[in-house]
């Protein structure tokens, strides 16, 4: 399960980016949408490997990343769901598309 491995990275981040990891209550994380991995299932490998952590109290929080798209023509961006995309507002098909791919830690909630 690709998705366990990816949550067991994140608690171990979450776990060193902090002098008190005990104190980390909440894990965020930007997922993109052409990732391949399935919220649910990492929401899922999350809680498993948080358990025997220095991060056992820690909620994850999932944000949807959508890809990013530009057009030169109008100088548009614009978030789509695909790979590729043209453009929303002219219709030009020649548009740089990027993200909305990997999978970010976006931020850690701490208590004080």
């Amino acid at each position: 399960m690709h998705e366990f491995s990816v949550a067991q990275q994140l608690v171990l981040a979450a776990s060193q980016a902090v002098p008190r990891p005990e104190l980390v209550r909440e894990v965020g994380v930007r997922v993109g949408l052409l990732s391949g991995l399935v919220s649910e299932s990492l929401a899922f490998g999350f809680e498993a490997a948080k358990q025997h952590s220095a991060i056992p109290q820690a909620v994850l929080k999932i944000q949807v990343a959508y890809r990013s798209g530009f057009c030169p023509a109008c100088n548009l961006t614009f978030e789509h769901a695909h790979f590729w995309a043209p453009c929303p507002k002219c219709g030009s098909q020649d548009t740089q598309n990027q993200g909305g791919d990997d999978v970010q830690l976006a931020y850690l909630e701490v208590d004080e």
